[in-house]
Order: C-alpha cells, then sequence, then structure tokens
C-alpha cells in the first residue's frame, strides 16, 4: 500500500489542506504552504516536519501511520 492509497486530501483554504485516511475518512493530519516549504502535522496539530514537496509531505505522514 502507498501513501496514495491511504491518504486522500481536501482543501482547507488558501495553502491548506486536512489530509484524511481513504477507508476510515478520520483525519489523518494537515498539510500548510510556508515560504519554507509544506509543513506537516499530524491529527493532534503537533508538528513534524517542513517538507519540499506535498508528495513529500504525504509520504513523512505514511511513515508515521
Amino acid at each position: 500500500m502507498t501513501y496514495a492509497e491511504l491518504f486522500y486530501l481536501e482543501e482547507a483554504g488558501q495553502g491548506r489542506w486536512l489530509v484524511r485516511h481513504q477507508i476510515t475518512d478520520l483525519l489523518a493530519g494537515r498539510v500548510v504552504r510556508t515560504s519554507e516549504g509544506f509543513l506537516l502535522t499530524d491529527e493532534d496539530t503537533h508538528r513534524t516536519e517542513i517538507f519540499p514537496s506535498m508528495d513529500d509531505a504525504l509520504r513523512g505522514l505514511y511513515a508515521l501511520a
């Protein structure tokens, strides 16, 4: 299974997305576009890391799952 099979994005405003689980529809995390890259937070809004791309951020979330 890949991150694309596990998660989907829901737009949450300008430069912000909610990441949801494909099967359960539960919140898995959030991604915010910043000047430094894409900031990934987990479902409890704990900062995890800034990634250079959205794909990298979703791969990072997949690594935590």
